[in-house]
């Protein structure tokens, strides 16, 4: 496909339409699920530091109640990266296609103004995935949340055990 001066296919036309759609979607996702995906997160790294913190300063623990554990920290660690990875992933995505977006010539070609304003709208506006509106869900966070969680365990397993 090849793009000159004024010529714009119809193509090009139904990839901003699909675009603003994705955007919206989007931006209606961060509206109604970031308190919740807040909540799981912050709930789902208390089990896992209260189930951590059990299996490995608790030393006398039976083989089952170690085994529900270990469950139980699965669970958690899954459920969390399974919120964590898939807003991060959408959020990375989401940015490549802005990019990609922001490089094609719409300027002469879109003629309906709404339209031309409707996409500057979409391409000026920060649509991303985060918690409660807080912290925007990206890689860094899936990795300060593990070591957060390691250092607190470390830091009170350590003053557990002076006292």
């Amino acid at each position: 496909m090849r793009i000159n001066g004024n010529s714009f296919p119809e193509d090009m036309e139904d990839l901003f339409v699909v675009f603003g759609a994705v955007m919206r979607c989007m931006r209606s996702m961060n509206l109604h699920l970031s308190l919740p995906a807040f909540l799981a997160v912050l709930f789902t790294m208390t089990g896992l530091f209260s189930s951590g913190y059990k299996m490995a300063f608790h030393p006398d623990v039976t083989e089952t109640y170690f085994l529900s554990l270990i469950c139980s920290v699965i669970f958690y660690l899954s459920a969390q990266f399974m919120i964590m990875l898939s807003a991060s992933i959408t959020n990375e995505l989401a940015n490549n296609v802005k990019c990609v977006v922001q490089c094609l010539p719409y300027r002469n070609a879109i003629q309906d103004p709404k339209r031309k304003f409707k996409l500057k709208k979409y391409l000026n506006q920060n649509n991303s995935l985060a918690l409660w509106k807080v912290y925007v869900m990206d890689w860094s966070l899936i990795v300060t949340s593990i070591g957060t969680l390691l250092t607190y365990g470390i830091l009170i397993g350590t003053l557990g055990k002076d006292m």
